[in-house]
C-alpha cells in the first residue's frame, strides 16, 4: 500500500472511530464506506454525462475495467470529479455520524 492509500486509510479509521476493530474488520468497514461513497458519486455524475458518454461508461463497467480505468474515465469526463468525491464523502460522514448519535 502506498503512502497516499495508507494516509486515506488512517484518516478513515480516525473519522469513523474504527481504532478498536481488528485490521480485518477495519478493512471491511473501509471497503463498505468506499463502496457507498462511490455509488453516491456515480448517482451524481452519471446523469451529467451525455448519452454517448453514459453508453461508453456502461460498456466500461460491464467489461473488465479496474478502478483506475473507471476513475480515469470519470476524471476525463467530469472536470469537478475530485470536488464531487469530497462532497459525497463529507455527506456520507455527516449522515453516518447523525445516525450514530441517535443510536448511542
Amino acid at each position: 500500500m502506498d503512502t497516499t492509500n495508507q494516509d486515506v486509510r488512517d484518516q478513515l479509521i480516525q473519522a469513523y472511530n474504527l481504532q478498536a476493530l481488528s485490521t480485518e474488520d477495519q478493512d471491511a468497514a473501509i471497503a463498505k464506506i468506499s463502496e457507498i461513497v462511490f455509488q453516491n458519486v456515480l448517482m451524481r455524475v452519471v446523469p451529467t454525462l451525455s448519452e454517448e458518454k453514459q453508453s461508453a461508461f456502461e460498456t466500461l463497467l460491464s467489461g473488465e475495467a479496474g478502478p483506475e480505468e473507471i476513475f480515469g474515465f470519470l476524471a476525463q469526463e467530469v472536470p469537478d470529479l475530485g470536488t464531487i468525491m469530497q462532497e459525497e464523502s463529507a455527506n456520507f460522514h455527516k449522515e453516518s455520524m447523525d445516525v450514530m448519535s441517535k443510536i448511542g
